[in-house]
């Protein structure tokens, strides 16, 4: 189990009671980050694209080096790009774009930054840029890390509740103005009226192969919100 946590005492406490620990390692990341910079030049980072303060704070915990601030409503430019790899300042810059309108964007800055080696990891959302920063070691070579992020994107599905703005039907679904509908992997497979709880139980469930996935993940907004998930 990886987990990243500012309290590794309290995680212990709850697993200890389900049977005894075989190997533990433990490790200060926001010291490890500290002492790279002092270091010098890295021979890796991690700049990564961030739809709001929670999952800039997320990233940043897990070891991104950079954050540019963008998403599907609000794509970053190429500039912002390039200059969040200069300060990145490493000799291999991975960049996670976490949305596919992005990916476009990351691959032109491939092309014109050349400070650094840029390699780019094809995530689409922000879970899945989450999900391939959750199993790297940071400290590894850019490579491992590499291969390690692009297996982790396999088999993963990833989606979203929201509220329509339009009416109609869509991929067979009947959509009205202010419904909760979920989208899985850009297509509409549900809708729930005015009921967000239904609608996160139906979109569960309609995930293709969800009853035999190794785990699922909710994100949630705000604290509401994560009362209900």
């Amino acid at each position: 189990i990886h987990i990243h946590t500012l309290k590794p005492e309290a995680v212990m406490t709850y697993y200890h009671r389900y049977g005894e620990f075989i190997k533990l390692k433990i490790e200060n990341m926001t010291i490890q980050h500290n002492e790279t910079l002092i270091a010098g030049k890295k021979d890796v980072s991690i700049v990564a694209v961030a739809d709001g303060d929670g999952f800039e704070s997320l990233f940043k915990e897990m070891g991104v080096t950079e954050i540019v601030r963008g998403g599907q409503s609000n794509n970053v430019s190429v500039m912002s790009l390039c200059d969040s790899c200069n300060d990145a300042s490493a000799k291999h810059i991975i960049i996670l774009p976490n949305n596919k309108n992005i990916i476009m964007t990351a691959e032109k800055v491939k092309e014109i930054f050349k400070d650094s080696t840029i390699h780019i990891i094809p995530t689409k959302s922000m879970a899945e840029g989450y999900l391939a920063l959750s199993l790297i070691d940071i400290n590894s070579s850019y490579e491992e890390i590499e291969l390690t992020m692009n297996k982790a994107l396999e088999g993963v599905h990833t989606g979203l509740i929201a509220k329509s703005d339009k009416r109609g039907t869509y991929n067979g679904v009947f959509v009205d103005i202010g419904d909760y509908i979920g989208v899985l992997d850009d297509d509409i497979i549900t809708c729930a009226d005015q009921d967000l709880s239904n609608c996160l139980s139906s979109f569960i469930s309609k995930i293709p192969d969800s009853d035999i996935m190794e785990s699922v993940m909710i994100f949630a907004d705000n604290a509401e919100d994560k009362a209900l998930a």
